[in-house]
């Protein structure tokens, strides 16, 4: 009986020690929200393509007589192509406007003469005739001569050669590419969700897959169609390209700067990561802590926005968190303004 009046009063003893005794408060650096302006760098793919770029073809079926251009050459507006013609089909141009050459002079005379009233009117009707029908003949032959001679839409630079002198030649058969890439358009794909977040006339940067070439522009437009398989939009940008370095068909790695106002943002410090769920501890006012679930928004050189779980002006502990639980009292050695931890530590010294 003894010995159990004995272990109560002990019992009784040990539990009044413990519930009078209190955790020291753990020291803790904090840190107060604020807003501030972040740059979200959104990485995106585009392609080249020349401002201006045509297929050059035939019209008619021909055998090929002269070509006038060579692999990469660049070329005028007009400039002669190729050649799909006779010699026979010169000899009747030639032919053709001489006698129309006769026949108008031959006319011109007799007008002379009708005015003078020395021919009658049935000679000069008839040698009208004839005139205007020499010049119909003459047209028609320049007009087929005209599709058995291919000039330069514009002006451009040539790709390869896809015909030799000889070779038969069908409507639409490609005889050489043209392009025009003094000016180019980079086309860049832009999800659908991000369509609302990246505006017309934003900044980007981009570089070659190799990382040789860097350019800088800004978005001119958008197409008003989204690709219903990949769900994403294009926009276009046009660049200058007098060095020639950007081809057609090349692909670009993109990056377009988004700029952020007025975000919470807190040191990346402060975070305590439990599998996909993310907490800080808040200094309440007693001087004790709470854990608070927290939504990260973006993680960019030391520092996490928040999209809820925080507001403007809370307190929140950086250093010393991994030592806390819910309730704990806690020293405020500092304020942690995501300074190196070697700055913040001197702050402790006495």
């Amino acid at each position: 009986m003894r010995t159990t009046v004995t272990l109560l009063f002990g019992l009784c003893c040990f539990s009044s020690f413990s519930q009078g005794a209190e955790r020291p408060a753990s020291p803790v650096f904090i840190y107060q929200l604020a807003a501030g302006d972040v740059e979200q760098p959104v990485n995106l793919m585009g392609h080249v393509s020349a401002l201006e770029t045509t297929n050059i073809t035939a019209s008619v079926t021909e055998l090929v007589s002269a070509i006038h251009f060579s692999d990469g050459q660049t070329v005028q507006a007009g400039d002669l192509l190729l050649e799909m013609t006779s010699a026979e089909e010169h000899a009747q141009l030639s032919q053709l406007r001489a006698q129309t050459l006769d026949a108008q002079q031959q006319y011109d005379r007799l007008r002379a003469l009708k005015a003078a009233k020395l021919t009658s009117d049935a000679s000069l009707d008839q040698q009208r005739a004839s005139y205007e029908s020499l010049q119909a003949q003459l047209k028609a032959v320049q007009a087929r001569l005209a599709d058995r001679l291919i000039l330069a839409p514009f002006t451009g630079r040539l790709g390869l050669r896809r015909i030799s002198v000889g070779s038969l030649i069908r409507p639409g058969d490609l005889i050489a590419t043209l392009e025009d890439d003094s000016r180019v358009n980079l086309d860049i794909e832009v999800p659908e969700a991000l369509r609302n977040l990246i505006t017309e006339r934003a900044p980007f940067e981009a570089q070659t897959l190799d990382g040789v070439v860097h350019i800088q522009g800004q978005l001119d437009h958008f197409d008003r169609r989204s690709n219903p398989t990949t769900h994403n939009l294009l926009a276009r940008s046009t660049l200058p390209n007098a060095k020639g370095e950007l081809l057609s068909g090349m692909s670009l790695k993109v990056q377009i700067r988004r700029h952020r106002h007025n975000q919470l943002m807190v040191p990346e410090s402060a975070l305590i990561q439990e599998g996909t769920r993310s907490y800080v501890f808040v200094l309440l006012p007693d001087a004790k802590v709470k854990r608070q679930s927290i939504q990260v928004d973006l993680r960019q050189n030391g520092w996490v926005t928040i999209s809820s779980g925080l507001a403007l002006g809370d307190k929140i502990v950086t250093q010393g968190a991994a030592r806390l639980t819910p309730g704990a009292s806690v020293k405020i050695m500092g304020e942690d303004h995501g300074q190196p931890l070697h700055d913040i530590l001197q702050q402790a010294k006495p």
